[in-house]
């Protein structure tokens, strides 16, 4: 450390002083710079992100819904049986109770999930002739 200045203080003293009575202002400024910063960049990751999203659009994607099969004089067993282990991945034994529930009470509930999820399924399975609704 150098001595320069008056009355032995040196000149690395005084600037140190100075320079604590300017970093005060320095980290006030900063820091509001910062806040503003980061409150632009919230804003615009809101308005980039989440471009006016409708809840009720975010809560029916996540609702589980349910493929219903309807019952219908069209349709034999064993094709009812075969489109339900195609599409709806059930096994033989599913498949054929719910083709028996579906003759018994007129409907049954063959597959759950999203709307999203659901709409593919329940398009194959109108196409191969069966009564079916996304409820």
């Amino acid at each position: 450390m150098v001595l320069n200045g008056r009355n032995g203080k040196s000149t690395y003293v005084k600037n140190m002083i100075t320079m604590g009575k300017y970093n005060k202002y320095w980290d006030n400024f900063s820091h509001s710079l910062y806040n503003q910063y980061i409150n632009i960049k919230n804003q615009h990751l809101q308005e980039d992100i989440l471009p006016d999203i409708d809840i009720s659009e975010i809560t029916e994607m996540l609702e589980t819904k349910s493929i219903i099969l309807y019952n219908d004089n069209e349709n034999t067993f064993q094709h009812v049986i075969e489109c339900l282990m195609s599409f709806c991945q059930h096994n033989e034994i599913q498949a054929e109770q719910c083709a028996i529930i579906v003759d018994t009470k007129g409907k049954c509930s063959v597959k759950t999930g999203s709307v999203d999820e659901l709409k593919p399924i329940a398009s194959v399975l109108l196409k191969q002739g069966l009564t079916v609704e996304i409820e």
